[in-house]
Parts: C-alpha cells; structure tokens; sequence
C-alpha cells in the first residue's frame, strides 16, 4: 500500500512540474487540472510537457487541482490526497 501511496504522489509532483513548465511557456496559463489533461492525448502530454500520460498506481487515483495552479493551487488525487496532506 505505502509504495500505491509513493507512487501517486510521486506523479503528483511530476504533473506539478509539467504544469509549471506549460505555464511559463504559454501566454493562457493552466489554472486548473483535469484528469485527461494529464493523461495520453491530454494538453500536457500532447505539449510534449509530459513524456507520456500518467499511470495510476490504483484503478481509483484521479488527478485534480484544488486552488489556482498558476499561484498556490496544488495537485491532489481523489485517493489519497495531496502531498501536503489537504
């Protein structure tokens, strides 16, 4: 269970920085996320910001933003929660 919990949260932190990086090149910045934005054919993948859509280490982790992620939003999954604990 620990490493389904590392795992998520380690794409949580990678899907942070693809976002940071899509909104430093881009005039319309990525204020919030949606699940498909992260995965194959999502705006950070077909961006070339991710490599290749994420992969949930459980069948229930789902990826979203809580706040304005061009200021102090976060990412967060519908699991296991942010990595800040929120």
């Amino acid at each position: 269970d620990q490493a389904r919990v590392k795992a998520c949260f380690a794409n949580q932190r990678v899907i942070l920085g693809a976002v940071e990086m899509y909104n430093m090149d881009n005039q319309v910045m990525l204020t919030e996320l949606k699940d498909a934005d992260a995965r194959t054919g999502g705006v950070l993948v077909s961006g070339k910001y991710l490599k290749s859509g994420v992969f949930s280490p459980e069948a229930d982790c789902s990826y979203h933003s809580i706040g304005d992620l061009s200021g102090t939003g976060e990412i967060t999954c519908a699991r296991h929660g942010s990595v800040d604990g929120n």
